[in-house]
């Protein structure tokens, strides 16, 4: 559900079109429906393996750190808002570290087959991007400082506000 939509939402950033309009020029090149699902493979591991490193860094760095801090025999039960706030600004730049090559692989899918009614393998694309970085990795990175610099700031207040939320919902 989520790779037609991104794949949509890319076309209408890239071409100016509106909703229905990327929607229906998608559909109408060759390939049809399967235009949908351009870079499916990227889109997938980005979303799935980003999140599953996002959340567990983040609890094995509070986990971690409540152990680090436990009394004796007695756990430590909550972390103070500063150690969370932490620990989800390392989890959101390791999360991104870990699917950013991919993310920048999908990027480039997505843009090419809204530029272009021909579709690239994930395979060529990587070895375009490696060839025309200079025969090295440097367009897969290309951005990568910008992006953990707007992460951290973004997970340092999504994932505690979380944890207060869950905490909340517990009391009820």
């Amino acid at each position: 559900m989520t790779s037609p939509l991104a794949v949509i939402k890319t076309k209408q950033q890239i071409m100016l079109w509106k909703w229905k309009e990327a929607a229906r020029n998608t559909l109408s090149l060759p390939g049809g429906v399967r235009n949908f699902y351009v870079g499916f493979g990227a889109h997938y591991y980005c979303n799935t393996v980003g999140r599953v490193s996002y959340f567990c860094t983040y609890e094995l760095l509070k986990r971690g750190l409540m152990e680090r801090r436990k009394n004796g025999d007695k756990p430590t039960k909550s972390l103070p808002l500063l150690d969370r706030i932490a620990c989800a600004a390392v989890s959101g730049a390791v999360c991104w570290a870990t699917i950013y090559p991919v993310d920048a692989i999908q990027a480039r899918m997505y843009s090419q087959s809204a530029m272009s009614s021909s579709s690239i393998s994930i395979s060529k694309m990587i070895t375009q991007m490696y060839k025309n970085g200079g025969n090295g990795f440097s367009l897969f990175y290309r951005g990568f400082g910008p992006t953990v610099l707007r992460a951290m700031p973004i997970s340092a207040a999504t994932l505690p506000a979380y944890d207060a939320m869950l905490a909340w919902f517990s009391e009820m």
